[in-house]
């Protein structure tokens, strides 16, 4: 399985990708955050005969195409962490997560209102769409600039 090893820094204010073969040991960066996000749609997802007709793996090209773009955009740092999360609690077969914002931010070591304003700049970078239930969690979709 192939990763691709995102470091997001606040230090230098700069964001490396860098494709790879195998799982790194991750450094710690000061005041950043170093990620490996597996890369599933080069790897033999779905059967030969119906490649282009797969739902799961047109969704993991799809959220692997997601990541690079709100990485290499001009989103804040923490904007970018919460959108990378949320895209990998996402599975294949629904598409959607729905963690509560309270659980965000204790994973993330975070307030939740500093979640909320992350969520905020990603719906308004049109790069999430948030779909808010009273007496019931938010349901978050991916939204590509190509999506309506």
């Amino acid at each position: 399985m192939g990763f691709m090893v995102v470091v997001l820094s606040e230090v230098a204010r700069q964001i490396w990708l860098k494709p790879s073969s195998c799982l790194l040991t991750l450094p710690s960066y000061q005041n950043g955050i170093a990620l490996a996000i597996p890369l599933w749609h080069n790897f033999g997802m779905s059967n030969e005969k119906n490649e282009n007709h797969h739902p799961a793996r047109e969704f993991l090209r799809r959220r692997d195409q997601w990541i690079r773009w709100v990485i290499e955009g001009e989103m804040g740092l923490l904007a970018k962490v919460v959108g990378v999360h949320l895209a990998m609690r996402m599975s294949a077969r629904n598409q959607v997560a729905w963690p509560n914002i309270k659980t965000i931010a204790k994973m993330l070591s975070r307030s939740s209102r500093q979640i909320t304003r992350a969520i905020t700049e990603l719906e308004e970078e049109r790069a999430l769409y948030v779909v808010r239930t009273e007496g019931k969690g938010n349901a978050y979709y991916l939204r590509l600039p190509t999506d309506p």
